[in-house]
């Protein structure tokens, strides 16, 4: 609806790094962001079918979603690369702690006058070119559907990980992660609080192969998790706060090619496990139990880099299928799960015509779109990412212990019509508004 409908999202972020190299081989970074956000949701919808006793209209209801949150996250990592005979070290020991606040609200609207029912909380309009809509009037008083939560989710975790170096053609990689997360949820319009704290372990293993130089192939196995209060850790009730987090175990394999040294080709295949799914209790649907498991299996292929000095591209297509894997009151076993697309495919092209012009058309088709969030610019490459040889780089014999600081402000404020949607799949949902 014309000046009613809004989609408003900005994002004021502080980054920082701390650098501190003890020796050639021992480095201790640290970082921090500081991030605010601020977010407005606002829609007035269609809630009926279109015909209603013969006449052509369709029923509407409005509402609104403010949320504001604040992220204070800090990490710390000491790395050690050492080497003892013919195998290669390197040792990543680090910890980090997090905290974020949340407010939101819905707000229901209410309409003034015209066909309306539910005392003004939906309304039936004519279908014409533009639909005229009654105002609108956003309620905050009891027994209209409002709803005002305050979130404040802490985490704090400590991983150690092994990469090692068998001679030039075999990686091994194995770590393990442990999280202490805490939510505590304040239902503001009822005066109910809830909490739950989870300890949980994540392994990770992997194996790389490289039979020849620009050929690597892969094989992987890492578990994550994902509290009953949602991805946004926005919602918490006496139900879900008894319920142990999803699981989710991934298996992969996969391979990278160097086509050429700016051009390379990866190709993955996955099983990601889904378990401890909500599904309502059979004997008592009052109830909710954990009793479900999903599977999603497929395969993945991307494209990027420069074919010639002038010709830049990036593309990947990917197929999969999700399938429920027990039977429960929601759904059946073997029953694909909704809202998964079967495929997408992405590219993008550019072709410098000149060396200061460039245009870059971008064609993407897909059956589910999201959008990347934008990458904060990080630090300038120190020196212990510069090539041994690199004429940037101080000679060994000169390079001693070291400290690097870097600053990222970063103000963002996308045009209203932007939508945003988190990332599919295997990817984790960065903990910000999107």
């Amino acid at each position: 609806m014309p000046g009613f409908n809004v989609s408003d999202f900005e994002a004021k972020v502080l980054n920082g790094r701390v650098e501190h190299r003890f020796s050639d081989n021992l480095t201790l970074t640290s970082r921090v962001l500081y991030g605010d956000y601020d977010k407005l949701y606002r829609n007035a919808f269609p809630v009926t079918p279109v015909t209603r006793g013969g006449v052509q209209s369709v029923g509407l209801e409005a509402y609104s979603d403010p949320t504001t949150r604040k992220n204070l996250l800090n990490q710390n990592d000491l790395v050690w690369r050492v080497t003892t005979g013919p195998v290669r070290h390197v040792l990543l020991a680090g910890f980090e702690i997090s905290d974020q606040r949340t407010r939101n609200q819905r707000i229901n609207g209410f309409f003034g006058g015209g066909d309306i029912v539910n005392g003004g909380r939906r309304v039936f309009v004519g279908l014409a070119d533009p639909i005229t809509v009654p105002p609108v009037t956003l309620r905050t008083t009891p027994n209209t559907g409002y709803r005002s939560i305050r979130t404040n989710a802490d985490a704090a975790a400590f991983y150690v990980q092994d990469q090692i170096s068998i001679g030039d053609h075999v990686d091994l990689i194995g770590g393990v992660r442990r999280d202490r997360f805490t939510l505590n949820v304040d239902d503001l319009v009822a005066g109910q609080s809830y909490r739950r704290t989870d300890t949980l372990w994540s392994p990770r293993v992997g194996v790389v192969l490289k039979p020849v130089q620009p050929v690597s192939i892969y094989a992987s196995y890492s578990r994550s998790f994902l509290p009953q209060s949602g991805d946004q850790f926005s919602s918490l009730d006496v139900t879900s706060a008894a319920l142990e987090p999803e699981r989710f175990d991934n298996y992969e394999l996969g391979l990278k090619w160097d086509i050429r040294p700016t051009l390379n080709l990866t190709a993955a295949i996955y099983q990601l496990d889904r378990t401890n799914t909500r599904a309502a209790d059979p004997n008592d649907p009052a109830r909710t139990v954990l009793t479900g498991a999903q599977r999603s299996k497929g395969l993945e292929f991307g494209l990027s880099g420069a074919i010639t000095p002038q010709w830049q591209i990036s593309a990947g297509y990917a197929l999969q299928d999700a399938t429920i894997r027990k039977t429960t009151s929601a759904a059946p076993a073997g029953r694909e799960v909704p809202l998964v697309p079967k495929q997408q495919a992405s590219l993008w092209t550019r072709y410098d015509l000149t060396p200061r012009l460039g245009p870059a058309p971008v064609s993407t088709t897909s059956r589910k779109a999201s959008r990347p969030s934008a990458t904060p610019p990080s630090c300038p490459p120190s020196p212990a990412s510069m090539p041994p040889h690199s004429s940037s780089s101080p000679p060994r014999s000169r390079r001693k212990s070291t400290s690097r600081i870097c600053l990222t402000a970063i103000i963002s404020r996308p045009p209203t019509t932007t939508t945003t949607s988190c990332p599919a799949r295997r990817r984790r949902c960065a903990q910000r508004l999107e």
